[in-house]
């Protein structure tokens, strides 16, 4: 199984993306995602099917998604708080997610471990380029002087380079020492983070999504 196709660099002439044979050993199957016009030039048998945000399929699996994150303990908590009934709670969601489970993957989360939790449902940001704008400005508002200070050019370190990095390079680009300070930095952006081991030293890559850079902390 092969996600987000699309995103992985372009190879040599004639050559599919992935360096696999043009024609696959029986029994061999694959299953790939891909956004349109960036298909996987293999010679067999093609089966298509459009994933669209707003189609019944997709709608359908959200709500049970959501229907089944209402029994969180931390969902529950915010629930109970703000006097909100579950299929409320899953409507909303439901509506501000615009059909994108990205959406979802970030602010139930939030919500579960207590982001939100001074917040209405209402206040919640509706739509994924919402909820990127909303956590830049609750990652500078927490303190702006640190923001400034070490925070900022820790982010922008991680834009420097389209392959790994060291915590060492990211703490030379952004001329911050403290490694805890740029621990805990990767710490307020974990939701777009994803972690593995790799001994013995730290590394962090980054993939763009939409119109963010999303940033993967490699351990």
């Amino acid at each position: 199984m092969v996600d987000g196709l699309d995103e992985v660099d372009e190879v040599l002439p004639g050559v599919n993306r992935l360096y696999l044979p043009t024609q696959l050993p029986v029994g061999v199957y694959l299953v790939v995602t891909t956004r349109p016009g960036n298909p996987l030039r293999i010679d067999c048998d093609l089966e298509e099917l459009e994933l669209r945000q707003d189609s019944v399929d997709n709608l359908t699996d959200i709500r049970t998604y959501l229907e089944e994150a209402t029994t969180r303990v931390g969902i529950q908590a915010y629930l109970a708080k703000h006097q909100v009934e579950s299929v409320e709670f899953v409507n909303h969601l439901m509506e501000k997610s615009q059909g994108n489970f990205i959406y979802l993957r970030y602010v139930l989360p939030e919500i579960e471990e207590g982001e939100y939790q001074d917040w209405e449902l209402e206040a919640i940001p509706a739509g994924l380029q919402n909820y990127y704008t909303d956590h830049w400005k609750r990652m500078r508002g927490r303190d702006e002087a640190a923001w400034f200070e070490y925070k900022l050019p820790v982010v922008v370190a991680l834009t420097l380079v389209e392959e790994l990095i060291s915590v060492d390079l990211i703490a030379e680009f952004a001329k911050v020492s403290e490694r805890p300070r740029i621990r805990g930095i990767l710490q307020e952006w974990r939701e777009f983070l994803y972690e593995t081991e790799v001994a013995p030293i730290k590394v962090v890559s980054r993939s763009g999504i939409g119109c963010i850079t999303i940033v993967f902390e490699v351990f």
